[in-house]
């Protein structure tokens, strides 16, 4: 988890241009998204109606079975696509919906770690907080973090780091003995404090 810190922590460069990012994204109006959405199932809905026309064209043998063919792959590619394409719409409408608390938390804590000049100076409040503004998801094995998911902007800062240096991000063994229990941590803000 250090590791990862230090690499956010060195492209103070690109955590800069991420205030202006998250003010740009906050205002990013809601009714884009919903306009998107009425737009996609209409699409939907129009799609469905030429699948049924063309099913019932074939059942009613006015067209042949090899332009039937093709016409029904062309619309049920178009059909997968448009569901993709609602589900990413969904998904951004309800993250823009939850993410007024996040981005709060993430512009406060881009500005403890602008003060900060050294890892050694968190404290558990400030580690916790670390994972709750950066992680979306953590997969720890035996004490180690085998895979995770960053929440946005710091995923956009992550890979800009990486990109430019991409051994930045070099994790040294403990030394300690692993645990013997392996978990996921989702990071959801609670209520409680």
């Amino acid at each position: 988890m250090w590791a990862i810190l230090e690499v956010l922590a060195q492209s103070l460069h690109v955590m800069k241009n991420l205030k202006d990012a998250m003010i740009v994204a906050a205002a990013e109006p809601e009714e884009h998204y919903l306009r998107l959405v009425s737009q996609l199932n209409q699409k939907m809905e129009k799609n469905l109606r030429s699948q049924k026309l063309l099913f019932k064209a074939h059942a009613d043998d006015a067209i042949s079975p090899g332009v039937f063919k093709e016409e029904a792959a062309l619309y049920r590619a178009e059909e997968k696509k448009l569901k993709r394409e609602l589900l990413e719409a969904q998904v951004r409408l309800t993250n823009n919906e939850m993410g007024v608390d996040k981005k709060i938390r993430a512009q406060n804590f881009l500005l403890r770690i602008q003060s900060l000049t050294d890892a050694k100076e968190f404290t558990d409040h400030d580690i916790k907080e670390f994972v709750r503004v950066i992680f979306q998801k953590i997969e720890v094995e035996n004490q180690q973090i085998v895979s995770f998911e960053l929440n946005q902007p710091w995923k956009y800062c992550y890979e800009a780091r990486i990109k430019e240096c991409p051994n930045a991000l070099e994790i040294n063994p403990t030394g300690k003995s692993p645990s013997r229990r392996s978990y996921v941590v989702f990071c959801e803000h609670s209520a409680v404090r």
